[in-house]
């Protein structure tokens, strides 16, 4: 189905404000696309006939307005739901791989799985650079990060719906400083995760990596959720995993009945 007159009137003259800074037309076929490649139902067209944009747009706006329109159509077909989210991921994999990778996997020069693994790698090697990591694990981990990137499973991304990406990316991704992703959702993060909690392994003869691993499943197969600040700060230098803390506090009124004790027998005496 072709867009009728009135819906490419919609979208003629309209600019995209990259995150670089530079500007580029909008393009109806490159959105179709990216559509598609993200399991959209069989006419994409109808995101782009109530796409109400104008003048000069910031891409992340743009991406925005898509999957609010992919999500109101849910109620017409669920596959709408899957497309949004897969939308929202592939975002999120070229703030972290690269726009250059992830043309390659689109353009079938590339295996996802291969450049998911091989992001991995890069990931952790950045984060030693620029020294995100805890020192001594990281040292430690460096030599088995291979090992690691193979067990990943990058189809458990699916096992998330739209709103578990987006509060994934709300709160606990890290981030770089100019506020694009430094790790995807929610493979790199559970990882991470696992890695930070299992390295405690070493003081009491066990294997970190073989816990990571299970530590890992669980969570990437959503059996099992640390709190928020694991998530936050596993395996990095501040390595704050705990969200309660308890202290002791003396018993104020035990306390204060042995002052009058006190004070009884001294007066009495």
């Amino acid at each position: 189905m072709s867009l009728s007159t009135e819906a490419v009137s919609k979208v003629v003259g309209i600019k995209i404000l990259k995150r670089n800074g530079t500007t580029e037309d909008f393009s109806r076929d490159k959105l179709v696309r990216s559509l598609k490649l993200a399991g959209a139902p069989p006419d994409p067209d109808l995101v782009i006939k109530v796409l109400n944009i104008k003048g000069t747009v910031p891409s992340s706006e743009l991406s925005d307005r898509v999957q609010l329109i992919m999500l109101n159509m849910v109620t017409d077909d669920l596959r709408w739901h899957d497309a949004a989210r897969n939308y929202l991921l592939w975002s999120v994999y070229k703030q972290v791989w690269g726009k250059d990778v992830v043309k390659a996997i689109n353009d079938g020069r590339a295996k996802f799985e291969d450049a998911y693994r091989e992001g991995f790698r890069t990931w952790f090697r950045a984060g030693l650079e620029h020294r995100i990591w805890d020192s001594e694990m990281s040292a430690w981990y460096a030599q088995h990060i291979d090992e690691l990137a193979k067990y990943l499973d990058p189809s458990r991304d699916l096992l998330l719906t739209y709103n578990g990406v987006r509060t994934l990316m709300s709160r606990y991704l890290l981030k770089r400083l100019d506020g694009t992703f430094f790790e995807t959702p929610p493979q790199y993060l559970w990882m991470r995760t696992a890695m930070g909690v299992a390295y405690a392994e070493l003081k009491y003869g066990g294997d970190p990596i073989t816990w990571s691993r299970r530590f890992y499943d669980l969570m990437s197969q959503l059996k099992l959720m640390p709190n928020s600040p694991t998530l936050y700060n596993a395996m990095t230098r501040l390595g704050q995993l705990s969200a309660c803390f308890v202290v002791p506090i003396d018993d104020c009124l035990s306390r204060e009945s042995d002052t009058n004790r006190r004070i009884q027998s001294a007066t009495s005496e």
